[in-house]
């Protein structure tokens, strides 16, 4: 059964505005350490800002499909976007025990030259 829906659109240029001016706070806040690394590893800013933007949308679009079910526990630090060694995008979870909770995450990402949006949808 469909317990929770979140979408998140985010525009590159705004993005990359508030990046110029606080970076570090952002990066920080929003990424993981495994995110970060993957990050720091692209050499093209270009694809840094898509990343950083993929892992923003993705952990909004989740906060609004999951937050009224785990609201205590909720923290970007505790979603990760990754992708795996088959090129698939995935999400995990750390310190949110969604398995436990018999909540399975289903989603969707996409972007343009402009924008990155994601759709989360959880299922119980």
């Amino acid at each position: 059964m469909l317990v929770g829906i979140g979408v998140d659109m985010i525009e590159l240029a705004s993005l990359d505005k508030m990046l110029k001016r606080n970076e570090i706070w952002i990066i920080e806040k929003v990424l993981s350490k495994k995110e970060r690394d993957y990050c720091m590893g692209l050499k093209d800013s270009e694809l840094r800002l898509v990343w950083i933007a993929k892992c923003f949308v993705i952990k909004e679009a989740a906060y609004k499909a999951i937050n009224h079910l785990v609201y205590e526990k909720f923290n970007f630090l505790n979603i990760e976007f990754f992708i795996d060694d088959n090129g698939e995008t995935n999400i995990y979870t750390s310190k949110i025990n969604l398995k436990e909770e018999g909540i399975i995450l289903h989603h969707s990402i996409s972007y343009t030259s402009k924008n990155v949006i994601a759709f989360v949808t959880a299922e119980k």
